[in-house]
């Protein structure tokens, strides 16, 4: 008797899990960030709309509580209201960002910030089997997010900078100077416009193998570089690896009901 149901079977639990995961440890960290200092939803609340600074902490205490009650929702079931208000939080930061400007590239923020409130429609569109709409989010998610950092890449994006330099010099030993690190940002905006693109044109496991593991890598250079006190800006990022996960186990899956058929 094959083995390939029980494999895709497998496969698919696995890119549940890894939605699932991201989408908690999504919550949480948005919901320690809101707890503990204030947000971008914060300013634009005070500073654009004219609301009283405690109207604002207020907003931010609440969404920290629903978050975390969202996030342990999701340990035991598939909820919707929980996906919702996880997406909800994550797009209104995003948005706020963006009215609220002040910051480099802001303006990117919705493209650039895609995954964080991408991954908890896609968990709850694949516990609906609705398997097609599910993966398409998953790819338009990826593509907005490398589409958009590649662009700051080629754009020097001050903050890369200040990534490369120290990360470099402490764990690989490298005296970059500041022109090199421009030139390795140009190429890591060229092939991140590059994955961006294929994404959407091929169905491709070292794609998402690739932008797995380098979104893994870019997390994980804020508390190398910056110190493990910066942990939130690391945790917030994990769709950056969660959701290409999730998707290169269910085109896993798929692969395995290919084989069996």
């Amino acid at each position: 008797m094959s083995s390939a149901p029980h494999l895709r079977s497998g496969w698919r639990r696995s890119a549940d899990w890894a939605l699932r995961l991201t989408a908690i440890l999504t919550a949480c960290t948005a919901a320690w960030i809101a707890w503990t200092k204030p947000t971008a939803v914060n300013g634009w609340l005070f500073m654009d709309l004219g609301t009283s600074e405690a109207t604002a902490e207020w907003v931010e205490k609440i969404a920290a509580v629903l978050l975390v009650i969202s996030a342990a929702s999701l340990i035991r079931s598939t909820s919707f209201l929980a996906c919702a208000l996880i997406t909800l939080w994550m797009l209104s930061l995003a948005g706020a960002r963006t009215l609220q400007g002040g910051e480099e590239f802001s303006e990117l923020a919705l493209a650039s910030n895609a995954l964080r409130y991408s991954a908890p429609p896609a968990l709850w569109l694949l516990h609906l089997k609705r398997d097609r709409l599910a993966t398409l989010l998953m790819r338009l998610a990826l593509a907005s997010t490398f589409a958009a950092h590649g662009y700051e890449a080629l754009q020097q994006h001050p903050q890369f900078v200040d990534l490369v330099i120290p990360a470099a010099r402490q764990y690989l030993g490298l005296q970059l100077t500041e022109s090199e690190v421009r030139g390795i940002l140009i190429l890591i905006g060229v092939v991140d416009l590059a994955v961006a693109v294929g994404i959407l044109l091929r169905r491709s496991r070292w794609i998402l193998a690739y932008m797995a593991g380098w979104g893994f890598i870019t997390l994980l250079s804020r508390p190398l570089s910056w110190g493990w006190e910066r942990w939130p800006e690391a945790a917030i990022r994990c769709a950056h690896a969660g959701v290409p996960l999730a998707l290169l186990f269910y085109w896993r899956a798929c692969t395995h009901l290919q084989n069996k058929d």
